[in-house]
Formats: structure tokens, C-alpha cells, sequence
């Protein structure tokens, strides 16, 4: 007797837990509707005859670009066939026509919706499609109206024409997409330093190295830059805090430099900043051991200033468009919201005149930089408050 009630209880509850889920949904651009598609059931509370139930989806897509490519969001018109449904007055292969017009003015509402959306960033998409969504009520109630529910064949021919050439409209070209306006990044380089210096301290040292990091706000750069070059020769003896520099003995020469920069052509491929520099520099020479053993790199150390510019050459970049309406902050307190990023691999020239203090003497410094850089860029518009 336990076992029949369980066996009782156990097909009571398989039967209210109904079909298992099932992905039903058909891609506008798979095929054309069938009545077979309608598989929903109407609701007491619905009011129509019919019902195009309809969603709008996002996938990623990429294309190529030259030295690069464009990571977005593509958006694509779905039916779901599990909600969509027809009562048997409207199954009827006649009213097909009625349906897929329908289905197709979504699809063109869509296409147009992503022009939009790209002509007025910033602004929310559920918001243009809802508009577009109220358009299209509006359209279909004129067909269902003029045609008698497709059942006016001229007329109904008529219709299909006109919307058909409306989805002559293209997909959007994501190239097409703006960025944004510039945020916020970084840039990281190392490359080979050139550098040409008439002084009393040391030979010119052609061959050395060139590493910084930046930091990019809006168009300001603020950052760090350091070179060093290698083989040049003391031309005098100099006595330092941690023993001598010989005369003709090898010396590196290295500058360190606080920089700020202006990028003064934001919308080029190729971004140009002037900079100007303020640091330190420094003359070394072989380590020497002290009296108490330790060993020291006797040096030199002096002030320097002067002026100079970045210009980047693009090797290779990807570009990733928050395009569809998935914005993010990027700063809580002014309420920028990302639109896309950019990570960008370049060559870089930096070419710079100093102007450097040692041992109460100034004299020139003309540096010429050929770097690698990998940078990031965010992009975004101010959410208005």
C-alpha cells in the first residue's frame, strides 16, 4: 500500500512540473516564418488574433580592419516560437504574407535602430527600440487595416513591395561606430636611444636605451621617461662622494624625466604630443670597492630640462565597441560610461632636446628615440545627471 502512494505521489508531481525547456526561437535571417512556427498558446488575457512574439539579441562579431581589428556587438531579430501563436481563424496559408511583412518590418526597425543608436551615443537602446516598436504597431495596424488582414491580395503585394525595399538598408559598418571621446589609458615603451651631446664630461655615447610609462587623461599625458646610454668615456678625472671617475675611463649617462604632453590631433591615426621635461641626470662610472669593503658606483648627478614630442605609427590594434547599450562606469564620480576601449601596439618616435646641469655647467642634449608601445585606450560620453 506505501509503494502504490508513492508511485502516486511521484506521477503527480511529473505531471505539474509540465515539458521540460525548450530553445524555440528562429532567426530572421535562417529562413521565411511557417505556420508550423506559431507553436504558442493563446491567453485568456491576450486580446489578439495573432502574435509575433519578438526578441531582439546580441552576439559578438569582429571584422578585419587595416593594422587591426573591431571587436562589437551585433544585434539580430529572433522569433520565439513558444510564445508566438495563431487562433484558428488566422491559420490559414493566405494571412503567411501578413505574418513574414510583419516579421520583416521588425528586422528593418532593427537595422535602423543601430544607425541610431550610433548617430546619439550615449543614450539608452531599450529606449530607441521601444520608439521604433510603437512605429511599427502603428504600420502593421495600416496593412492589417488596408489589406483586410492580407487577405486583399493587390493591396497586401503592395505592402510586401514597400518594406522589402525598406530592407534594402545595409547592416551597419561598425567603422562606422564612434568611439567616444577619449578617457582615459596608458602606454608602456622601451626602444633604442640615440643621443648626441657636446660637454666637458663625457664622449658622446651614441647607442643606449629608452623605457617609460605614461599616463592619458582626456588629451593630457603625464609620465615618467628614462634613457641611458651606453660607451662613452670621462674626459677628465673627477673626484665623487664614492671615489673617482678617471679620465678616458667608460661612463654611462642616463636621464630621468617627469613629462607632461598635449595631444594636439585627437581624431588622426597618428597622435602628435609635444612634451616638455623636467628631471635629473646622471654620469657613472666603473664600481669601485670602498675601505670597508663594500663596493660603490661612483657618479654624478646634475638637473635637466627641455623639450621634446611623442608621434606614434599604429602597427596593430583592437578596438572593442560597447555598442549596444551595456554601458559601464568609468569613474563613479563623474559618471562617464564607457563605449569602447582600444589596445594599440605602435612605433613610437621621441625626439628631444635637454638642456643639462652638472657640476655648475649647462650644456645640450639632443635624444632621438625609436620605441615599441603597447597602449590602452578607454573611450566614453558624460551621462547627463
Amino acid at each position: 500500500m506505501k509503494k502504490l502512494l508513492l508511485l502516486l505521489i511521484c506521477l503527480s508531481a511529473t505531471s505539474l512540473m509540465g515539458k521540460p525547456f525548450k530553445d524555440n526561437t528562429l532567426k530572421w535571417e535562417d529562413r521565411p516564418l511557417t505556420l508550423d512556427d506559431f507553436m504558442g498558446k493563446k491567453l485568456k488575457s491576450d486580446t489578439m488574433s495573432y502574435q509575433l512574439y519578438w526578441v531582439i539579441k546580441t552576439r559578438q562579431n569582429k571584422v578585419k580592419v587595416p593594422h587591426g581589428r573591431i571587436i562589437y556587438l551585433q544585434t539580430y531579430l529572433t522569433l520565439d516560437k513558444n510564445k508566438s501563436y495563431l487562433t484558428d481563424s488566422c491559420r490559414k496559408e493566405s494571412m503567411l504574407p501578413l505574418y513574414q511583412t510583419g516579421f520583416n518590418l521588425l528586422e528593418f526597425y532593427r537595422r535602423k535602430s543601430t544607425y541610431d543608436l550610433a548617430e546619439n551615443p550615449g543614450t539608452d537602446y531599450s529606449d530607441i527600440v521601444n520608439y521604433y516598436y510603437r512605429e511599427y504597431l502603428e504600420k502593421m495596424e495600416t496593412i492589417e487595416d488596408s489589406t483586410h488582414y492580407g487577405q486583399n491580395k493587390e493591396a497586401m503585394d503592395k505592402y510586401i513591395a514597400e518594406v522589402n525595399d525598406m530592407l534594402t538598408l545595409p547592416e551597419i559598418d561598425p567603422t562606422e561606430i564612434p568611439l567616444g571621446n577619449r578617457y582615459s589609458g596608458i602606454d608602456l615603451y622601451v626602444g633604442y636611444n640615440l643621443r648626441y651631446s657636446p660637454n666637458d664630461f663625457h664622449t658622446n655615447a651614441l647607442s643606449g636605451i629608452s623605457v617609460g610609462y605614461s599616463f592619458d587623461v582626456r588629451r593630457h599625458l603625464i609620465g615618467l621617461d628614462m634613457t641611458c646610454n651606453f660607451g662613452g668615456k670621462s674626459k677628465q678625472d673627477f673626484e665623487t662622494e664614492y671615489g673617482p671617475i678617471n679620465k678616458d675611463s667608460k661612463v654611462e649617462s642616463m636621464h630621468g624625466s617627469l613629462m607632461y604632453g598635449y595631444l594636439v590631433n585627437p581624431q588622426s591615426k597618428n597622435p602628435l604630443y609635444p612634451t616638455v621635461h623636467i628631471g635629473f641626470t646622471n654620469m657613472s662610472g666603473d664600481e669601485v670597492t670602498q675601505s670597508d669593503g663594500k663596493k660603490k658606483t661612483p657618479s654624478l648627478q646634475g638637473f635637466c630640462f627641455g623639450l621634446g614630442c611623442r608621434y606614434d605609427i599604429p602597427l596593430f590594434e583592437t578596438i572593442r565597441l560597447n555598442n549596444i547599450g551595456n554601458l559601464v562606469f568609468c569613474n563613479w564620480s563623474t559618471r562617464w560610461l564607457c563605449t569602447a576601449s582600444r589596445s594599440r601596439l605602435s612605433m613610437q618616435i621621441r625626439p628631444k632636446l635637454l638642456f643639462t646641469q652638472m657640476e655648475g655647467s649647462f650644456y645640450p642634449s639632443f635624444n632621438l628615440s625609436v620605441a615599441l608601445s603597447w597602449n590602452t585606450m578607454l573611450f566614453g560620453y558624460k551621462q547627463i545627471q
